[in-house]
């Protein structure tokens, strides 16, 4: 049980799928809690038949383009001649990742904690280990500076988009939020 779980920011997270996920019982999330945090996100039955408080969103296939509306199908068709994305190594990710992902939090209107640099060169050494984790970069095709990152974690039937983080002085003017739907 304690193994299938990690602690992120103060919160008990599980780390499998949100359908593979099971009833925790009391005594299983006092021992977490033990262990530091503030709180458990008990994920489980969440795909029923009556509506409940927590909610995931779920895309089980791409249609292609064609299924997005005309406008956005012209703003990704722009973003895709001004970027490039690409699936990229840790070693990569570990190069131009921590910059793009200090300016992204620097720029929220909720001020969140700043990590550190030897923080994120842990969670991506850690994500490399656990062997279930791809990382995505978007570079700019004039100058392939990356502006844009992505970490998923792939599971056997799904994927979880775990963090995604851009340069908001490239956001708007190159539709470059556009993207992540193409992703």
């Amino acid at each position: 049980m304690e193994n299938s779980f990690t602690l992120y920011k103060g919160c008990w997270l599980s780390k499998c799928p949100p359908h593979s996920s099971c009833y925790l019982k009391i005594d299983e999330c006092g021992k977490l809690l033990n262990r530091g945090g503030y709180l458990l996100r008990n994920v489980y039955d969440w795909d029923c038949e009556h509506e409940t408080s927590f909610w995931f969103v779920i895309k089980d296939s791409f249609g292609g383009m064609e299924e997005l509306s005309s406008k956005m199908r012209n703003q990704v068709k722009k973003s895709l001649k001004t970027y490039d994305v690409c699936r990229v190594s840790a070693s990569e990710m570990l190069r131009v990742g921590f910059p793009i992902f200090q300016v992204a939090v620097e720029n929220y209107k909720v001020k969140a904690t700043r990590i550190t640099v030897d923080a994120f060169k842990t969670r991506i050494q850690q994500s490399e280990k656990a062997g279930n984790v791809d990382f995505w970069c978007v570079y700019t095709k004039e100058t392939h500076k990356a502006v844009a990152l992505a970490i998923n974690t792939l599971h056997k039937d799904c994927c979880e988009y775990n963090t995604m983080k851009a340069d908001p002085s490239y956001f708007e003017k190159f539709h470059l939020s556009l993207l992540w739907a193409y992703l």
